[in-house]
């Protein structure tokens, strides 16, 4: 009796608990959101569609940059709810409904809900190949669509944490593709876009900073030592460099040449 009952029990947390916490639609997204979200997200929507000149996409995507946390707060709190329940469910228990949100691509333009952090955390995250569609719309600039051409090449269709000059390798890390030209191909790509007076400096600077880091700190390579300090040497001599990254690049070259950095399935 008391088997049975745990069973029913199971299977009626599985029948019931989307329908208790889940979101089924954009609608009752909304309603979640604080006043001024909503009207972020309405504004945000119906740019969207009625996107013309340069300063439009510069709206959108600054919008959908600094908007990700809020417009994604009511998924996640529906998915942390089912990721904490799956997580504490007893042995025999029937798996929980997973949340069902294939509906929110059409409701976000421009972005794509994204699974981080082993699987904890849902986010909307910047769609790169919606957005070169969207760059194209605009009749008087090309600089979005070199933008997002370079976001493309960079990260993929979707936004992603490793750049085309890593390899993702675990969860949270990987090796540098040193020695492969992809440095130096994008920094000079990212640096011509900053010279020309882009409108996406702010991230473009990033997308340098976080390329410099890797080439000053990277702990391990994607490809063989040899590779790795040609490529090295030769950017030391192609960019202009500060005197405390000149130092930084003296200490790397000789970590590498030393093998403090690690070859991981050199090439």
């Amino acid at each position: 009796m008391i088997l049975n009952f745990v069973k029913i029990s199971a299977l009626l947390l599985a029948g019931t608990w989307g329908s208790q916490i889940t979101l089924e639609n954009k609608e009752a997204l909304v309603k979640k959101y604080p006043p001024a979200v909503r009207q972020t997200y309405q504004n945000y929507t119906q740019l969207y569609k009625n996107t013309q000149k340069l300063n439009d996409f510069v709206s959108i995507y600054k919008t959908l940059s600094t908007q990700e946390e809020n417009f994604s707060a009511p998924l996640q709190v529906v998915w942390e709810k089912y990721w904490l329940a799956s997580d504490s469910q007893k042995l025999g228990q029937a798996a929980l409904a997973r949340p069902k949100f294939e509906w929110v691509a059409a409701a976000f333009p421009g972005m794509v809900l994204s699974n981080e952090a082993e699987g904890t955390v849902m986010i909307l995250r910047p769609s790169w190949k919606a957005l070169a569609v969207l760059a194209k719309h605009t009749t008087d600039s090309t600089q979005d669509d070199r933008f997002t051409a370079l976001m493309l090449k960079l990260h993929g269709e979707h936004w992603s944490a490793f750049p085309e000059w890593m390899e993702q390798t675990w969860d949270y890390g990987g090796c540098s593709r040193l020695g492969s030209g992809k440095h130096t191909a994008f920094l000079k790509e990212i640096q011509a876009q900053i010279k020309g007076g882009s409108a996406f400096k702010e991230t473009l600077h990033q997308q340098k900073e976080i390329l410099i880091n890797d080439l000053l700190e990277a702990q391990e390579l994607c490809h063989n030592k040899a590779q790795a300090l040609k490529e090295l040497n030769q950017m030391e001599k192609q960019f202009s460099w500060s005197r405390q990254q000149k130092q930084a690049l003296a200490i790397q070259r000789q970590r590498i040449q030393t093998g403090k950095v690690h070859e991981t399935g050199a090439q």
